[in-house]
């Protein structure tokens, strides 16, 4: 072999190693992005099966005690009206707005 045939396998070498190396470094960069896409594809693929065990109800619940025959419901009991939190606010003095805001000159 002489001088210019070495010198072609040299390069050919070379250009295999370079786009070897380039190849590896692209997949090394996507594999944070793959591994993390896997995570969520995982984490939602259980929330899926966590949410229908938990809507399916077992079918053996007790229904709730029915009233005898002839007895009055019990009456509706209702919270207290407390009215707008605003207005209730304006009523009560607290001491921070007694002063009046400062005037522009």
């Amino acid at each position: 072999m002489d001088g210019t045939g070495i010198t072609i396998d040299i390069l050919t070498v070379a250009g295999v190693v370079t786009a070897l190396l380039i190849t590896v470094k692209s997949i090394l960069d996507l594999l944070p992005d793959v591994i993390e896409s896997f995570r969520r594809a995982r984490d939602a693929w259980r929330n899926v099966w966590k949410a229908d065990d938990e809507s399916t109800e077992p079918e053996d619940q007790p229904e709730p005690p029915t009233p005898p025959a002839g007895a009055a419901e019990p009456p509706q009991v209702f919270p207290p009206h407390t009215g707008d939190q605003r207005s209730r606010r304006a009523e009560e003095p607290d001491g921070r707005n007694d002063e009046e805001p400062p005037m522009a000159a």
